[in-house]
């Protein structure tokens, strides 16, 4: 039986707000960061074909890495225009606000359109519910746990040179400056490559991508599934990973504090306060990672301030490391587990005793590391220690097995390990 269905008369405004699309292309022009919270837009979301046009622009700009700023419209005709948006009272605090609202509005004339188009007879009904139902913005609808708990995935985990590398998850490698992170997580990154379905995309925020090759080349890693990126932004490492969206990826930052800086630096109305970039990060990657096969790894410097208390300490403890971790946001919280990196020498190995510093005193190496799970994870497999041994000859470590069960599970005995801090 055919369906039908009543003719509609749009008596009522279309669906658009105006000044909600002036004042985001005013806030992206104004703070060019604002580009990624705006990432689910198109330029046919917005109702005023000036506007349109001005996020097409901003939109190209963006692509190709280049600032967005009044001389990006030189020539286009709506100079006087931007002028005018420039002027208008823009609250940067309502940016999702406005994202929010110029989407559902645009959905909301699609729906219109598509009902229209099916009484007119352009589309056939199983079309005319098919793209309905792509338009729907589902609300949040209570959970059945009983449900719930039938329908429940494992978790979704590997043992990766004895880090626990978790699919959606986010952890963190905590540890002092210039201990040596990068060249532990570059092992990281090797070793999970190698692994079938395995890919690790590694953002490299510290030094150029030549200083990168080299340190490669140093440690003998020549992995085709292993890739760089060198500063990229949100948006950069989101289409990486929906690139390679068919792999299990980890992503390693490196590091977090670096990569939130030059977040800080391209604001054009910049917080000095570090954390708000930090938060923002892990906010963004969140959203990502809840619907991938990807895990974030953060490395993270520990402050000054932090070091200093932890050297007061008579031994080790992870509400105090924890606490230290350098202008991190609320990561210390928000991370799924967290390894504190430490070291040792053969004598202070022997006598459990570990230190912050990499370097003793007359630049001696200490060439054992321990990662310590400072933060426990909440599911899978207990995060335990692991323990390494460096190689001076090829710069790599090499992993040590530990006795765990009979040493290290017990969660109250390694709280009272003894720490000698580094000074």
């Amino acid at each position: 039986m055919k369906k039908t269905i009543k003719s509609i008369q749009l008596q009522q405004p279309v669906p658009a707000n105006i000044m909600a699309e002036q004042a985001l292309l005013a806030a992206i022009i104004i703070d060019n960061t604002t580009i990624n919270q705006a990432a689910i837009l198109k330029p046919a979301d917005f109702y005023d074909s000036r506007n349109q046009e001005i996020f097409a622009i901003i939109k190209e700009c963006h692509n190709s890495k280049k600032t967005i700023d009044l001389t990006s419209f030189v020539g286009t005709g709506y100079e006087d225009y931007i002028l005018e948006l420039m002027d208008l009272p823009s609250a940067l605090v309502n940016i999702d606000k406005y994202i929010k609202e110029i989407k559902e509005n645009s959905n909301k004339r699609q729906r219109i359109s598509l009902t229209n188009d099916f009484r007119d007879s352009k589309i056939k009904y199983e079309d005319y519910i098919e793209s309905l139902q792509k338009l729907y913005i589902a609300k949040k609808e209570p959970i059945i746990t009983s449900e719930l708990i039938q329908k429940i995935k494992p978790v979704n985990e590997k043992n990766i040179f004895g880090v626990k590398v978790q699919y959606g998850a986010i952890f963190t490698i905590a540890g002092a400056t210039s201990a040596g992170k990068t060249e532990f997580a570059l092992e990281i990154a090797d070793i999970h490559a190698i692994q079938e379905d395995c890919i690790s995309i590694y953002c490299i925020f510290e030094g150029g991508i030549n200083e990168f090759g080299l340190r490669l080349k140093k440690k003998n890693i020549n992995n085709e599934n292993l890739y760089a990126l060198h500063n990229p932004d949100i948006a950069d490492i989101t289409a990486a990973i929906e690139k390679l969206r068919n792999k299990k990826i980890l992503v390693i930052i490196d590091y977090l504090q670096m990569f939130a800086r030059r977040m800080q630096a391209n604001d054009t109305r910049p917080s000095e306060h570090l954390k708000k970039y930090t938060s923002y990060i892990y906010s963004k990657l969140d959203e990502i990672r809840s619907d991938q096969d990807v895990c974030f790894c953060f490395l993270s410097a520990l402050s000054n301030q932090g070091i200093g208390e932890l050297r007061q300490l008579k031994s080790f403890d992870d509400i105090t490391f924890l606490k230290s971790m350098k202008e991190d946001g609320n990561i210390q919280y928000d991370s799924d587990y967290i390894y504190a990196m430490l070291f040792a020498d053969e004598s202070e190995k022997n006598e459990n005793k570990w230190s912050l510093g990499r370097k003793k005193l007359g630049e001696n190496i200490r060439k054992y590391i321990l990662l310590h799970p400072a933060k426990m994870s909440r599911i899978g497999e207990d995060t335990q220690d692991v323990l390494y041994v460096y190689d001076n000859n090829n710069g790599r470590y090499n992993h040590i097995n530990i006795n765990h069960k009979k040493e290290e599970k017990n969660y109250e005995n390694r709280k009272k390990r003894e720490a000698v801090m580094w000074t």
